[in-house]
């Protein structure tokens, strides 16, 4: 219901601009002028997340895992939990079968899946980073991604290094974040491709 109350009034103000529905999901003009990504983009990351899923959950089914997938402007950042360690290297694979990724970061952790408390608390700490950084009149907050898991936080985006460096000192400041991981893209500089690649950071 609300995705239908902020699609009507997007709609009402801005006459002509219709959004696009992904699972549930409205792309509206707001979201886009506040995002660096192209709408094109912000489209196709939902498509390669949700392409993602789809193979993990075929491929785990009922193990005791919890993984989480974001993809920012085809950088895919795999983080989560599972108590098999050989899930890591097939789920990096499921998501390298996917097309049109130019990199693909995986975090998951060998460890039992996280209880509904800490995912809980990580939903808190997820809405405080936010309304840190849209507060931030220094960091165009639309064009960052946050991934809070277990304490660490993931930042993704395209920013400049100055923007970067400010949103993880931001993140930083929130009670209960242990690390912050800056995974920017920084539009100062030409934007490399590098591939499809499979990044693991220990």
């Amino acid at each position: 219901m609300k995705n239908f109350i902020l699609i009507l009034i997007i709609t009402t103000i801005l006459p002509g601009c219709t959004p696009v529905l992904i699972g549930g999901t409205a792309i509206t003009t707001m979201s886009i002028m506040l995002d660096r990504r192209t709408a094109g983009a912000q489209l196709e990351d939902q498509i390669i997340e949700m392409k993602i899923k789809k193979g993990i959950y075929n491929y785990l089914m009922n193990e005791n895992a919890r993984i989480l997938v974001t993809s920012y402007n085809r950088r895919v950042l795999i983080t989560g939990e599972t108590e098999d360690v050989r899930h890591i290297s097939n789920i990096s694979r499921i998501a390298n079968s996917v097309d049109n990724i130019k990199l693909i970061i995986n975090q998951i952790k060998v460890e039992p899946a996280s209880s509904f408390r800490t995912i809980s608390y990580e939903k808190w700490i997820y809405s405080k980073i936010k309304a840190a950084l849209i507060n931030n009149k220094n960091v165009q907050s639309g064009s960052i991604s946050i991934t809070v898991d277990k304490g660490t936080v993931f930042l993704m985006g395209l920013v400049t290094r100055n923007e970067g460096n400010e949103a993880a000192m931001t993140a930083a400041r929130i009670h209960g974040i242990k690390q912050v991981v800056k995974l920017f893209e920084h539009i100062d500089k030409k934007a490399t491709n590098i591939g499809s690649k499979t990044l693991n950071i220990r």
